[in-house]
């Protein structure tokens, strides 16, 4: 099966499991924090997938990851990884971390920010907040 349809179906999961908990927001946020911790750290997902690692090592790294030392962790979160991680699906995390992103926009979540590619000058800035704020 591909693994983009893989990892929607997962996303849609963690997503259906965070609302009847009512950890959407919290559980948004920080798979946004996932992404952005694959995308800044080159050696994060091949240290996941080092078979040296202990499943909870794995566990304790993604959860670190995704809210960060110290934070509180979601209950679906927690039980999300532990899940992905028993059922050896570690190595599709950073296509079910990217998929979550356009699930929880389904589901209207939302964070603060855009990224683009390239630099915009100050009018395309200017055109893109109208735009956005129109919707």
């Amino acid at each position: 099966m591909d693994i983009g349809i893989i990892a929607k179906r997962y996303a849609k999961s963690l997503f259906a499991f965070a609302s009847e908990n009512h950890d959407e927001q919290t559980v948004y946020q920080a798979m946004l924090n996932l992404v952005n911790s694959y995308q800044k750290v080159e050696q994060l997902h091949p240290t996941l997938l080092n078979p040296v690692l202990t499943p909870e090592k794995q566990k304790a790294i993604l959860l670190a990851a995704s809210v960060g030392d110290g934070e509180s962790v979601p209950v679906s979160l927690s039980r999300f990884v532990q899940l992905v991680v028993s059922h050896k699906r570690i190595e599709i995390m950073p296509f079910i971390a990217q998929s979550s992103r356009f699930t929880a926009k389904a589901k209207k979540c939302s964070a603060d920010g855009l990224s683009f590619p390239l630099l915009l000058t100050q009018k395309s800035q200017t055109k893109c907040g109208i735009s956005l704020r129109k919707r």
